[in-house]
């Protein structure tokens, strides 16, 4: 293997060899903290017995421990046998959980398994380094991180990952995707630009991840996967950085006639949650306008606040024509950045979170090719017909409703939540006729220059110098954003 001096690994490793065994320092290390971790579970070593039959059963052979299963001895020999195994350490960690064990030695021993299979896959790579960057840091942004980073193949992180570092070993044990770069890569990539990262280690720790990642990209071929990767970082840079807003809208469970307005002020996975308050459906205009209102206020300049999200039920997904109309009474600047909206029941809706980011990321890939459909009202929007429609298309990202989807337009309501149940992540209608021409001029004119991914500055841009502006919505729905959620 040859050497990289100056780089945080010790040498390159082909991706395409099996699990090697780690080094010995690594091993010695790892095998202490499973001895102790074991030894000072008082249920952990009440139930051995039990355990440890579990065990025997997958490994598919006994282990010589003696008469005393539970003993200094028999421990070390169950721990150096799940060592040497492929997989041990995980059958262990799953063979103790299953049957004894705290909270906290259950998180320890699934930590464990995580690291000692990231050490067999890089034996050669130099942990410290990393280990000091990530081992203590917390962010509220890391399930959201882990999700983008996987792709949407998972809904977020397991319980035991506590930590960037726990979150980057679990990542790593993820399968490689057929084209670009790992699970664990993309989550370094986009941990380095976390508000929480940067705050405790600056541009040295950004340094470190740089390295660490360009040596692991050398060692197992992956420079241009790399390289593209940081290109759409570099694009999506400025959207990261922008100061934005999300107020979210959720029926209340007790009063039909009340909703829960929630808040998020920050920028990329960094939101914070501000106020909660309860509103009745004749005061959520003027409401969402005040908290609009009162962001700006809190701003140097109106431009400190970038874009605006408004999470919304279905029911509701015509407010940002309110928001329109009040904008010259409350100077909420709706002109002045792109607002958008959301779907408050495809958040809720775990189901659908596969298809949704699966379509997102058609969406924003810059070499695929990416549908928006035209809904027409001479087409039949029976359920079932139109779910076909909609659901044969893979390439399909977007649509363009037939008619608004207004507590008043069942058609209209069918067609966006069909959309929405098959994950398509853009939605544009006119709140008043979509049959209208200079709706339909707009709208061509919205979708057909440029990538799809400049959609809500294009909106933004063509409400300044139109009136047909004003009456058009945009859902434009990022699956990757998601706050805690309220009024449930």
């Amino acid at each position: 293997m040859s050497e990289l001096p100056g780089f945080p690994w010790q040498g390159d490793v082909s991706r395409r060899d099996g699990p090697t065994r780690p080094p010995l320092s690594d091993t010695t290390r790892v095998r202490t903290a499973l001895l102790e971790l074991l030894a000072d579970d008082p249920s952990v070593v009440r139930t051995t017995h039990v355990w440890l039959d579990d065990l025997e059963q997958v490994l598919q052979r006994p282990l010589p421990v003696g008469g005393d299963v539970s003993g200094p001895e028999a421990l070390r020999t169950v721990v150096d046998t799940c060592l040497s195994e492929p997989f041990g350490l995980r059958t262990l960690e799953q063979a103790v959980t299953a049957t004894a064990g705290s909270s906290a030695t259950a998180r320890a021993l699934a930590q464990l398994a995580d690291e000692w299979q990231a050490l067999e896959l890089l034996p050669d790579a130099d942990w410290s380094a990393l280990r000091a960057l990530l081992g203590d840091l917390e962010s509220p942004a890391l399930p959201a991180l882990g999700r983008q980073a996987a792709g949407g193949r998972i809904d977020g992180l397991p319980g035991h990952c506590t930590t960037a570092w726990s979150a980057f070993l679990y990542l790593l044990g993820l399968n490689v995707p057929a084209s670009g770069l790992p699970p664990a890569a993309e989550f370094l990539l986009l941990l380095a630009e976390d508000d929480r990262f940067l705050r405790t280690h600056g541009a040295q720790g950004t340094r470190v991840l740089g390295s660490w990642l360009d040596s692991w990209a050398r060692a197992w071929s992956l420079e241009e996967e790399l390289d593209r990767a940081r290109r759409q970082a570099h694009r999506a840079e400025g959207a990261r950085a922008e100061r934005l807003l999300m107020v979210q809208l959720a029926p209340d469970l007790l009063e039909s006639d009340r909703y829960t307005l929630s808040r998020w002020v920050g920028s990329g996975h960094g939101l914070v949650p501000g106020d909660e308050q309860s509103v009745t459906a004749d005061e959520v205009a003027s409401a969402v306008a005040g908290v609009i209102a009162d962001e700006v206020r809190a701003a140097d300049t109106t431009e400190a606040l970038g874009a605006v999200e408004l999470i919304l039920p279905l029911a509701l997904l015509n407010l940002p024509a309110d928001l329109m109309r009040r904008d010259d009474v409350d100077g909420i600047g709706m002109r002045d950045r792109p607002v958008v909206v959301r779907s408050l029941e495809r958040l809720r809706n775990r189901a659908s979170h596969r298809r949704w980011m699966e379509r997102w990321n058609r969406l924003n890939a810059s070499e695929a090719t990416s549908s928006v459909r035209w809904n027409r009202l001479d087409d039949s929007v029976e359920g079932f017909q139109l779910y076909g429609a909609l659901a044969s298309d893979a390439g399909l990202v977007g649509c363009v409703l037939s008619t608004p989807p207004g507590t008043g337009s069942p058609r209209g309501q069918r067609e966006a939540r069909t959309a929405l149940q098959l994950g398509i992540p853009l939605l544009l209608w006119d709140i008043e006729d979509c049959s209208r021409p200079d709706f339909r001029a707009a709208a061509e004119e919205l979708l057909s220059p440029g990538r799809l991914t400049d959609l809500p500055d294009r909106l933004r841009d063509l409400r300044r110098r139109s009136p047909v502006g004003e009456r058009l919505v945009l859902l434009w729905d990022d699956p990757y954003r998601q706050p805690v959620w309220s009024g449930l």
